[in-house]
């Protein structure tokens, strides 16, 4: 790739960073909003917009991992040191997902409660997987 102005890769790092971030927004808002649209062609459309994002999140994340960076999805990117950091992170919001999809399904209807209970069960599996990456990191 042809270099640009001095000083550009760390201006387009900025950007990237807040652009894969707003794609990976895309990519969930899109689905959800998929699911809530009354017509099928509708519901379509925004699914393949759904994809289309995740194809430009990974585009974009490659392009920051190949100016050194580390494509983040929260605020502020981390240095490549601080996976851990990054990691540790997902931990806490995997947490409260888990106690935020146990109180729903506490509180749901039967129509409800299982399949919310379902979803927790799945983070208490994702909280495991990710201690056993932390191990990893010392």
């Amino acid at each position: 790739m042809s270099s640009g102005p001095e000083g550009w890769e760390e201006q387009a790092s900025e950007l990237l960073q807040k652009a894969v971030q707003v794609e990976y927004s895309f990519i969930t808002n899109y689905r959800f909003l998929a699911d809530s649209l009354p017509d099928q062609e509708s519901r379509e459309v925004v699914r393949i917009l759904a994809e289309e994002s995740a194809v430009h999140a990974d585009v974009v994340a490659s392009v920051i991992r190949a100016l050194g960076g580390v494509p983040s999805l929260f605020d502020g990117a981390l240095p490549a040191a601080a996976h851990r950091e990054n990691l540790k992170r997902q931990l806490k919001y995997d947490k409260l997902a888990l106690l935020l999809h146990s109180q729903a399904a506490r509180l749901a209807g039967p129509g409800w409660r299982d399949l919310l209970a379902g979803i927790a069960d799945v983070e208490r599996r994702h909280i495991k997987m990710l201690e056993k990456v932390l191990e990893r990191f010392g």
